[in-house]
């Protein structure tokens, strides 16, 4: 039980292995949330051990999580009961969500009776699967964030990465952003997204894609999930898009923490950056993977309102100063040693690989000679 592994000196080591590995772009984060700070060991412990990891909280959140945001796992019959999420998808065309000053509107049209008038509106039409909606606590967030930062939007170019229904980049059009690009791994996200865009006339300057050629050749689910991308008729994220202004990403932490250094081949350096999805217990890992890839990010803002298992929703906002930090370059550099180093053994013994083979013609056709049997 990682409990019990996370109290000897060996855990200490371990969460500094996971900080270097994470540099590399490998994601690992315990299980168990006391580990921060979250449950006392003890009441973790009970519940875990009474039900298995099927108990444990963290475990619960991130299948639902993944289910929704990237539909590559399907949660256990228990998750929907810790996450709370049974008012999700469930709201009528027409209803509306209010968040500071911003209105979205579930439909085409907003309601009568409601004073639009000089405030952001978002239609929303089409949802996916109930994300982007405007009722969860992270999507929240970061709307709250873009009001609060209106003046970083003026005239800027913005990412929406892990874009869903579009409702953050949408949003940010209608705070003053010149562009919007946006992408997801769901295809049909995508289409939702297009769609909600042209409800809101603002298919001009918004464009939304599946991730890049690169990003999806590493996504070893998407086939089997989605099929072929070239099959889904959406474009691919286009590499020349770069120098944005402002990326926003609103995704489960694990994912999130991975995608930090492709974020940063995107944003331009003093790009403010905003980043929602995670919970309390998982700061210290996302933290290190974007401080690694050249952000330097803060938790701003938490959502105390509603417990969501272990912990509470958190925003990380910051900018991207450029380049990677001294610890990160250094680890990938030991890394590409070590990428060498098995190039050339991988050589040497394909050699001896062949010297074998060419040993065993010759001790064959010698046997053959003799009239012995190999």
């Amino acid at each position: 039980h990682p409990a019990k592994f996370f109290r000897n000196r060996a855990g200490r080591r371990a969460e500094v292995t996971s900080g270097a590995l994470l540099a590399a772009g490998v994601y690992l984060s315990p299980v168990c949330p006391h580990i921060r700070g979250q449950l006392s060991p003890s009441s973790c412990l009970d519940r875990c051990e009474r039900g298995g990891l099927d108990n444990c909280p963290p475990v619960l959140s991130t299948g639902r999580a993944l289910q929704g945001a990237w539909g590559s796992s399907t949660p256990r019959d228990n998750a929907a009961a810790c996450a709370g999420g049974s008012r999700r998808g469930q709201m009528e065309s027409g209803a509306l969500v209010e968040i500071g000053q911003a209105i979205v509107v579930h439909g085409e049209t907003p309601p009568s009776s409601v004073d639009t008038v000089g405030r952001p509106v978002v239609l929303l039409p089409q949802l996916h699967g109930g994300w982007g909606d405007g009722l969860h606590p992270t999507t929240r967030l970061i709307c709250a964030w873009m009001q609060e930062n209106r003046s970083l939007l003026h005239k800027a170019r913005v990412l929406d990465y892990g874009c869903g229904s579009g409702i953050l980049g949408l949003l940010a059009l209608r705070l003053g952003a010149s562009e919007v690009v946006g992408c997801d791994l769901k295809p049909d996200a995508v289409r939702v997204a297009m769609a909600n865009a042209s409800t809101n006339q603002l298919d001009s300057r918004a464009r939304f894609y599946l991730p890049s050629q690169a990003a999806l050749r590493v996504e070893l689910t998407f086939e089997h999930s989605f099929g072929r991308p070239e099959d889904t008729g959406i474009p691919y994220l286009p590499e020349a898009e770069t120098d944005f202004d402002i990326v926003l990403c609103n995704i489960v932490a694990g994912p999130l923490s991975l995608l930090a250094r492709t974020l940063a081949t995107r944003a331009k350096v003093g790009a403010p950056i905003a980043l929602a999805g995670l919970q309390t217990f998982q700061l210290d890992t996302v933290l290190k993977a974007y401080r690694c890839a050249g952000f330097e990010v803060s938790e701003i803002a938490r959502d105390n309102k509603e417990k969501y298992c272990a912990g509470s929703w958190s925003l990380l906002a910051g900018t991207f100063h450029g380049g990677e930090s001294a610890a990160a370059a250094k680890v990938l550099s030991y890394f590409d040693e070590v990428a060498a180093e098995m190039d050339e053994l991988t050589f040497e013994v394909g050699d001896v690989a062949a010297r074998v083979s060419s040993l065993r013609v010759r001790v064959a056709a010698l046997s053959e000679k003799l009239n012995l049997q190999p």
